[in-house]
C-alpha cells in the first residue's frame, strides 16, 4: 500500500499549488503519525498476545477481534474531530484538507487495524485481497474525480481515503466481524505493559527522525539535506518490503516462541541476514544504474544523492539487522527492553548525524548514522540474547498474561 500512497502524492503534487501541497506534507504525516500509534497501541499488541494459550484471547478470538478493530475506529474517530475543530481556526485553503483527512482519517485506522488482524490470523491472502480492493476502488474514484475535473489536494484525499474505507467495510462484513469500540479501550488498557513503552519507543523514533530533519538543513544547508533525501528515496523499495515482512512474520515468530527459542533465533537471523543482503544488492544496483536513467528519476539531484548512497545503504543494511533482533524483543514481550536500548542510542545517533554533516555535508550526516546503527547491532542482538537466556530457564514468559488480567473479559 506504501505504493497506492506515493502514487497519491505524485496525483496532489501534479494537482495542487505549491502551498497545497505543504498542507497534503503536513497532513499525511500526522496520518502515519496515527498509523504508528494505532500499531503500538492495538496492532502489535494483539499480533503478538493473541495465540497465547491459555490466555483469554485464546478462547474468544473473535471478540478480541471485533474490540482490537473498534479500537482503531475509535483513534481514527477522536483523530477527525481533533482535525475538524483544528479546520475552524485554520487558514481556509488549510482547513479545506484538513476536513478532507478528518472524514477519512476513521477508515483509514480501521483499515489499517484490520490488515493486521487477519495478517495475525494467518490470512495473507485474505489481507492481501483488501489491499487490492482498495487499490481497485481507488483507482475508480481518483478517474472519476479526474474525469469530472474535480481533481485538488481535497478531492483526492477524499477519493483515496473513501477508497479505503469502503474496503475496510467489505472485508469485515465478509469475516462477519462487528468492531467494538469500548471493549477494544478495555483491550488496550489491559495490554498496556506492551502498548506503553512502544507508544514511547514510537516517540524516541519520531524525535530522532525530526531532530535530523530540521538539523541536518541547518547545520550543513538544505542542498545536504535534499542530497539525502535523494538517496533515500533510492533505498525506499527496501523500506516498503521491509515493512511489510515485519508485519508478515511477527504471528510466526509469536508462534516460534511458543515451539522452540532456538527456532525462533535461526528464524530472525536468517530474515535480517536476507533483507541486509538484499539491501547490499540494491545498494550496488544503483550504484550501476546509467547515468541516464537515475537522473530520469531524481533529475538534478541524481548525482549528489548517488555520491552518498553507498553509506546509505549500509545505514539501512545495519537497520535491518537491528530491527530483526528488535523484533525478537517484542515477540518475547520485553517491550521495555527495546525502549532502553532506542533511549540508549538516539542521542549518539542524532549526535552522530549533525556532528557528520557539520564537518562533511549529506556525506558525513550518512556516515555517521552508518555507524551508529552499525554499533547498535551488537547491542541489540546482546539484548535479545540475554532476553532468550531469560525465556528459556524461566517459563513465566510462555504465560503471558498475570493471572488478573486473564480474568477480565475481553
Amino acid at each position: 500500500m506504501s505504493l497506492v500512497n506515493f502514487a497519491l502524492g505524485i496525483l496532489v503534487a501534479r494537482n495542487s499549488d505549491v502551498r497545497g501541497l505543504g498542507a497534503f506534507g503536513v497532513l499525511y504525516a500526522t496520518y502515519v503519525l496515527l498509523l504508528g500509534v494505532n500499531r503500538s497501541v492495538f496492532a502489535e499488541p494483539f499480533m503478538i498476545r493473541i495465540h497465547h494459550p491459555p490466555a483469554v484471547e485464546s478462547r474468544r478470538p473473535e471478540g478480541v477481534r471485533d474490540a482490537v478493530c473498534g479500537g482503531a475506529g475509535v483513534l481514527g474517530l477522536l483523530a477527525g474531530l481533533a482535525l475538524l475543530a483544528a479546520s475552524l481556526v485554520l487558514p481556509a485553503d488549510f482547513a479545506r484538507y484538513s476536513r478532507a483527512f478528518a472524514v477519512v482519517l476513521p477508515g483509514l485506522l480501521l483499515q489499517d487495524g484490520w490488515r493486521f488482524i487477519l495478517l495475525a490470523q494467518r490470512r495473507p491472502r485474505r489481507a492481501a485481497g483488501m489491499d487490492l480492493t482498495w487499490v481497485a476502488l481507488t483507482a475508480m474514484a481518483v478517474l472519476a474525480v479526474l474525469v469530472a475535473g474535480r481533481a485538488s489536494a481535497a478531492s483526492l484525499v477524499l477519493a483515496w481515503g473513501g477508497a479505503a474505507t469502503l474496503a475496510a467495510a467489505i472485508a469485515i462484513i465478509r469475516d462477519g466481524g462487528l468492531p467494538m469500540p469500548v471493549q477494544g479501550l478495555r483491550w488496550a488498557h489491559r495490554n498496556r505493559d506492551l502498548s506503553l513503552p512502544f507508544l514511547a519507543e514510537l516517540s524516541v523514533l519520531q524525535g530522532a527522525g525530526q531532530a535530523t530533519v530540521y538539523g541536518i538543513p541547518a547545520v550543513a544547508g538544505l542542498a545536504a539535506f535534499g542530497a539525502l533525501k535523494g538517496a533515500e528515496l533510492l533505498v525506499g523499495p527496501i523500506n516498503i518490503l521491509s515493512m511489510g515482512l515485519m508485519a508478515v512474520i511477527t504471528p510466526e515468530m509469536v508462534r516460534l516462541r511458543h515451539r522452540s527459542l532456538p527456532q525462533l533465533r535461526q528464524a530472525l537471523v536468517l530474515v535480517g541476514g536476507a533483507m541486509a543482503l538484499i539491501t547490499l544488492l540494491w545498494g550496488l544496483g544503483i550504484l550501476l544504474l546509467p547515468a541516464a536513467w537515475g537522473r530520469s528519476l531524481l533529475g538534478e539531484t541524481w548525482e549528489d544523492a548517488r555520491s552518498i548512497v553507498l553509506a546509505v545503504v549500509v545505514l539501512r543494511a545495519a537497520s535491518e539487522l537491528a530491527q530483526a533482533a528488535g523484533r525478537g524483543l517484542r515477540t518475547l514481550e520485553q517491550a521495555r527492553t527495546c525502549l532502553r536500548v532506542q533511549l540508549m542510542c538516539f542521542p549518539f545517533y542524532v549526535a552522530a548525524v549533525l556532528l557528520g554533516a557539520w564537518r562533511a555535508g549529506a556525506l558525513g550526516a550518512a556516515v555517521g548514522g552508518a555507524m551508529v546503527a552499525s554499533a547498535s547491532v551488537v547491542l541489540w542482538w546482546q539484548q535479545f540474547g540475554r532476553a532468550l537466556r531469560v525465556a528459556g530457564e524461566d517459563p513465566s514468559p510462555h504465560a503471558p498474561m498475570p493471572a488478573a488480567r486473564q480474568s477480565n473479559a475481553s
